[in-house]
């Protein structure tokens, strides 16, 4: 998407949603903050929704003492008129934050050593150039160099956006293009293909691993593994630009992400998750060491380990997929827990790879502002 298509977009919303009359629509509820500071973190959120075009977000900051800002803002769909505000409860495709959860499924994995970190690709995967020195570690750090989705893939998607992708095709698509160039290369191919071995090693599926390895111990009961159109309900509408016009993505397919981008979750379970993630809830104390092992990603201030990344003090993830952006991050020092959750993707025509979204931005300055505010 060019700068000047964006620049249409963002107004093209803004005056929709100024004639309806909902452009300033939100609700926020904060504890343990005072009333500016209250108000500078809701500036935060209006100012990334004015500038990024977005119909809607949803945020929440934790932080310690129990200091909470939690709100929605803007609508759940387009045109206003015909939709409902958007809710805190409301699902949103969370895009690569799906990769820190098969990154941890993979790591439960090694833990019953079922799998080797430093086990070869070839073991699974012989025909892939290279393979006998990729290991799962560069898989899951984006050191493998295996080259991301190939354009075909996406010209595919747009023409039939609610087809169904087989991830097998996806990949054997991805492995006809050249290796990304040393040191470090942001690929969804690492993900389809843990995905893959994640299968072949459990002899389940993915989403059993998933939902036994994830989502059931931390009661994740509003998170899904959707590999398809379907989103359940309550759902935020997401909207992406394509031949000048907003367009909604809510029945596209995720089925081209798989294992590195399809689940679907909400701001509360996001919070969960993150502390999880963060602590290492789910993994012993040395394998979430492996994980916080970081690799320079030749972006200053950018660092990436297994599955997760770190920038500006903060550790998590961010996703973007047609029509969704999301954020989570944790803070270490500051113990402050943000995520950031918006229906519309106003930084895909940035060029691979671009660690950061909007909403990364966003959550980034929330963290930093409640950690301001102690």
């Amino acid at each position: 998407m060019s700068s000047a298509n964006r620049t249409i977009a963002i107004v093209w919303l803004s005056l929709v949603l100024g004639v309806l009359g909902v452009a300033a629509s939100a609700s926020a509820a904060a504890t343990g903050f005072g009333a500016g500071e209250r108000a500078q973190l809701s500036a935060l959120v209006r100012k990334t929704i004015a500038e990024g075009g977005y119909p809607g977000m949803v945020v929440g900051v934790w932080a310690p003492h129990g200091r909470t800002f939690v709100g929605s803002f803007g609508v759940r769909e387009l045109p206003a008129g015909r939709g409902a505000p958007l809710g805190t409860r409301d699902r949103f495709r969370v895009a690569s934050v799906t990769k820190t959860m098969t990154a941890t499924v993979v790591l439960r994995l090694v833990q019953e050593r079922k799998l080797g970190l430093d086990e070869p690709l070839s073991r699974f995967y012989p025909g892939v150039l290279n393979a006998p020195e990729i290991t799962i570690r560069k898989l899951l750090n984006h050191t493998s160099l295996i080259p991301t989705l190939d354009q075909s893939t996406v010209e595919s998607l747009v023409r039939v956006p609610s087809q169904r992708f087989d991830p097998a095709e996806v990949i054997g698509a991805a492995l006809t293009q050249p290796f990304l160039p040393p040191p470090w290369g942001y690929s969804d191919t690492n993900y389809l293909l843990l995905g893959k071995i994640v299968e072949r090693v459990s002899r389940h599926s993915f989403a059993y691993e998933l939902r036994r390895d994830v989502l059931a111990p931390l009661h994740l009961r509003h998170t899904s593994f959707d590999p398809g159109t379907r989103m359940p309900a309550p759902a935020a509408h997401g909207y992406t630009l394509l031949n000048g016009r907003m367009v909604d993505t809510a029945g596209w397919t995720t089925s081209y992400g798989w294992a590195a981008g399809s689940v679907v979750s909400t701001l509360g379970d996001l919070r969960r998750w993150t502390l999880a993630l963060a602590r290492g809830t789910l993994l012993h104390a040395r394998m979430q060491r492996e994980r916080l092992r970081w690799v320079a990603t030749g972006q200053p201030g950018f660092e990436y380990g297994l599955g997760i990344f770190r920038i500006e003090g903060f550790i998590g993830h961010n996703g973007l997929i047609p029509g969704y952006d999301s954020a989570i991050l944790y803070s270490p020092s500051t113990r402050t827990t943000v995520v950031a959750l918006g229906n519309s993707d106003p930084a895909l025509d940035e060029p691979p790879p671009q660690p950061v979204t909007s909403t990364l931005e966003l959550a980034i300055a929330l963290g930093h502002a409640a950690a301001a505010a102690r």
